[in-house]
């Protein structure tokens, strides 16, 4: 993702929204904080590289199990994901 759009906000509302992935769980996520921010009329919005919160209201739900749902058909099955990603994924996610 070379040309990822990046936004930057100021003196915003809104609302983040994410989930932690513990380092065990690497291959099937990333892992670290991955979170989503929306501005509070719905008008801006994407995937959150930093913030500064002012004030607001933190939420946790500690879930301590997921369901993950794989596609049934399409490009899944033939696309070659054997190689080493991880140069790609660190571009896309940092």
């Amino acid at each position: 993702m070379a040309n990822q759009t990046v936004f930057t906000f100021e003196n915003v509302t809104g609302t983040a929204v994410g989930f932690w992935t513990p380092a065990l769980a690497e291959g099937v996520n990333v892992p670290g904080y991955h979170l989503h921010f929306i501005t509070g009329d719905r008008a801006a919005g994407g995937h959150l590289l930093d913030m500064t919160l002012t004030e607001g209201t933190v939420q946790l739900d500690t879930t301590t199990n997921f369901t993950m749902r794989l596609p049934a058909g399409g490009d899944f099955w033939t696309v070659d994901l054997s190689g080493d990603l991880s140069d790609d994924l660190d571009r896309v996610e940092k």
